[in-house]
């Protein structure tokens, strides 16, 4: 019996350990199933995020003429069709080639840097009352910073005034590349919200796994007891 008696808790403690295994795998269950659901409908809305900019400027490209004509070549995910509208990266490297074509392009209020891995906005007014409807149907300047962002753009510069030059760059638009253009996706803020629900997921299975190591040792501590 005094040899039974130490054994009570170990039992307890048997239990604990089964309900927190048990609790782990209800966890890992979950964050598996919402990270594939968040992997699939990602993948859909992404693919209609991409129409949806495609179509917002589609009545414009039709009044634009020979400037919107979709090239011979394309430069678009898998999942588009050869003939769909073009994307906003397709446009953006069309107006960039404008700017490009233009006799001062250096001082011009738009050009790619030299390396041509990202472009600068000189003046943001004139590019937008200028440059910007030529090839978007969004003719505000704040409209257009917020596709740049969806489509993974970023700010590569920090300038101190309203009329410092501002620099964006996204490693697959590129003036020597444009292959790399097929790897651009429009993120939503639905797949972002459902990336973030799965990375908490994922944070509770750590923790878990944390608590599981934490009472393995404390069990080990015991038993040499």
């Amino acid at each position: 019996q005094q040899h039974r008696r130490p054994r009570e808790p170990q039992t307890q403690n048997a239990g604990a350990a089964t309900a927190a295994k048990s609790n782990k795998h209800s966890v890992m269950e979950a964050a598996n199933a919402l990270t594939a659901l968040n992997d699939k409908d990602e993948e859909e809305q992404n693919a209609n995020a991409d129409n949806n900019d495609d179509s917002d400027d589609s009545n414009k490209d039709a009044k634009e003429g020979s400037s919107q004509k979709k090239p011979s070549k394309r430069f678009i995910p898998e999942h588009k069709k050869p003939d769909a509208a073009l994307t906003f990266p397709e446009k953006l490297m069309h107006l960039m080639k404008f700017a490009n074509g233009q006799e001062d392009k250096a001082n011009y209020c738009i050009s790619w840097l030299e390396d041509g891995k990202s472009f600068v906005i000189r003046d943001p007014d004139g590019f937008t009352r200028q440059v910007l409807p030529k090839f978007f149907k969004a003719t505000k300047f704040s409209s257009f910073t917020r596709k740049l962002y969806r489509w993974g753009f970023r700010q590569v510069n920090r300038g101190i005034g309203p009329d410092d030059p501002i620099i964006f760059g996204n490693e697959y638009f590129q003036r020597d590349d444009p292959e790399l253009m097929k790897k651009m996706r429009s993120v939503t803020a639905a797949s972002t919200r459902k990336t973030e629900q799965a990375g908490m997921l994922i944070q509770q299975q750590q923790q878990l796994q944390q608590q599981q190591q934490q009472y393995t040792l404390n069990m080990m501590g015991m038993n040499k007891r």
